[in-house]
């Protein structure tokens, strides 16, 4: 009459405990990395969100100097809004020197980081800049 043995050998233990660690780091390592997109994700969001709101507020306002922000409407103590008109560029031969057209200018908004003063986002936006003086 023979046995039969039905238990593991140390050889199986050993490699199913290897075979779970292995897919324990794999797990793991996806989990950090997703956090980290999240993370990214989430920081570019907050920053096309503030430079957005930056930019509504200049470009509702009429002037090419305006004044600056205020805290009631931009309040992210860490950031600042850098805001510069410049020429529009690459503007075809057959708009450009129309008479009685307006200018046709670049606003250029930068969500500048106040710890280091570097440029974050920038968005660039063409617009038309009508004279309001009457003659």
């Amino acid at each position: 009459m023979t046995k039969s043995n039905q238990k593991f050998t140390l050889i199986e233990v050993i490699v199913s405990l290897a075979i779970l660690g292995l897919s324990l780091v794999a797990l793991l390592t996806l989990a950090n990395s997703s956090q980290q997109r999240l993370f990214k994700a989430r920081e570019l969001w907050q920053n096309i969100h503030m430079l957005t709101q930056a930019a509504e507020y200049y470009l509702l306002l009429p002037s090419e100097e305006p004044e600056p922000i205020t805290r009631e409407f931009f309040d992210y103590p860490d950031f600042a809004v850098n805001v510069r008109y410049e020429d529009a560029e690459d503007i075809s031969d057959d708009f450009t020197g129309i008479v009685g057209q307006p200018p046709l200018r670049c606003c250029i908004i930068e969500l500048v980081r106040n710890s280091d003063r570097q440029p974050v986002e920038t968005i660039k936006v063409d617009r038309i800049i009508y004279d309001n003086t009457t003659e």
